[in-house]
């Protein structure tokens, strides 16, 4: 089984990690003022991520590299205060430059409509979104789980019409103010693991008290929402 790594992701954690660790050592008082130097790398990594999941040039990921590049060289004195007030104007050059390329580019029909269904037959699922929103319909009769991640967006995971394996299958989610809704069969057994951070996780799908561990199939949901939330029901 073929699984192809999901750069969006890694590089969100990279961010996180690397900006909580600054900080973790400036409140601690190892080194003093580390953090509220170094926290712009926390745009510019997370602008990189929307540029790698955008696979192409995106107006926000620049933007939003940009701002981090731009307050990193404040902090760091190689620019003075105020170049905000007087930088904005990239911003429209990058809107400019982005309405030339489009423009350029020979019309053909979109790779993947936003927000349109998506029939898939395959036993893994990668479902990956950036400001953006996606529906994913899987029919698999072996399904073994998947990853959906979803910051500043929304994934639609339609898993009535499957069937997971054996064993169980297991959804990873990460949501950063965003959301996952998973939709399953009423018989299947669901098991949520994740971890909440200012988020949370809801089940809704019914419950069969008594009946056998093993007898249904399983379906374990596990990941974690930061000021997002993972939702399954019927």
């Amino acid at each position: 089984m073929d699984r192809k790594m999901s750069f969006g992701p890694w590089l969100l954690g990279l961010a996180i990690l690397t900006v909580g660790v600054l900080f973790l050592l400036d409140t601690t008082g190892l080194v003093d003022g580390l953090g509220s130097t170094w926290w712009p790398l926390l745009l510019i990594i997370w602008g990189l991520g929307i540029q790698v999941a955008a696979r192409a040039f995106n107006v926000a990921g620049t933007v939003v590299l940009l701002l981090g590049v731009g307050f990193l060289l404040e902090h760091l004195e190689v620019v003075g205060e105020g170049w905000l007030g007087r930088y904005w104007p990239v911003a429209l050059v990058v809107v400019g430059v982005s309405v030339l390329l489009s423009a350029l580019q020979v019309r053909r029909p979109p790779r993947r409509p936003p927000m349109e269904d998506r029939a898939s037959g395959d036993d893994w699922l990668e479902a990956t979104v950036t400001m953006a929103g996606r529906k994913d319909h899987v029919t698999s009769q072996a399904w073994r789980g998947g990853r959906a991640t979803a910051v500043m967006g929304g994934v639609e995971l339609d898993l009535r019409d499957a069937k997971p394996v054996p064993e169980g299958a297991v959804l990873h989610t990460m949501t950063v103010m965003g959301g996952v809704e998973v939709r399953v069969p009423a018989e299947w057994e669901v098991v949520v693991r994740g971890t909440p951070f200012l988020g949370g996780f809801d089940d809704k799908t019914e419950h069969h008290p008594g009946s056998e561990p093993g007898m249904r199939p399983r379906l374990e949901i596990t990941g974690t929402a930061v000021l997002g939330g993972v939702e399954v029901k019927n």
